[in-house]
């Protein structure tokens, strides 16, 4: 009877401890979004990176990236070089939203064949505002971001874009004469006919 008893008991702890493994939340995932530079009026690529993803089943995730818009303006969505594109998944959906001087791009993606390593998921492509030949900055706010229906769940880390002062040649004087004695001509030589050689 005791041997019985202690068999129950075991085979029921054992029960209990594979249901509570099984119960246990997935470990979370970092994700970041990076940094990028560039001069006023060029465009920025902006990798939104992911630690391994391999063996949790991740088929679907969305994000929003929060921004100055005075500073940045997100135009596009490159796949190409990503964890996305190397699995094969469908076009990536996003659409831009502006709230006084905040932009948000909303971003979702899924695709049939689970995601697997780390690294870039995918580039944020930004315009920088042609107005900023000072230089200026902006943080890049990832929020939001949930891969499946939740699980794993996402720890965020934000990025930022930097706006470099663009090169400014300063020529003085900044008027003059280049040579008062002899006019310039802006026309191009008339060319002459030279007679044949026989």
């Amino acid at each position: 009877m005791k041997r019985l008893l202690r068999a129950s008991m075991l085979g029921a702890l054992v029960a209990l401890a594979a249901l509570a493994a099984g119960a246990a939340p997935a470990r979370a995932v970092a994700v970041s979004a990076g940094t990028g530079s560039g001069l006023a009026g060029q465009t920025v690529d902006v990798d939104v990176n992911t630690a391994s993803l391999t063996g949790l089943n991740v088929v679907s995730f969305a994000f929003d990236l929060s921004y100055n818009n005075t500073v940045v303006t997100a135009v596009d969505v490159i796949p190409t070089g990503g964890l996305t594109a190397t699995a094969g998944w469908n076009a990536i959906e996003f659409h831009v939203s502006n709230n006084s001087t905040t932009g948000t791009i909303h971003v979702s993606a899924a695709g049939s064949a689970p995601l697997a390593g780390s690294g870039s998921l995918l580039k944020v492509r930004f315009t920088i505002n042609p107005a900023l030949l000072n230089g200026s900055g902006t943080t890049l706010t990832l929020a939001g971001f949930v891969f499946n229906e939740g699980s794993p769940s996402a720890e965020r880390s934000n990025g930022s874009i930097t706006v470099n002062a663009t090169p400014q040649i300063n020529v003085s004087p900044d008027v003059g004469e280049i040579a008062p004695t002899r006019p310039i001509s802006t026309q191009a030589p008339k060319a002459q006919m030279m007679p044949a050689s026989v």
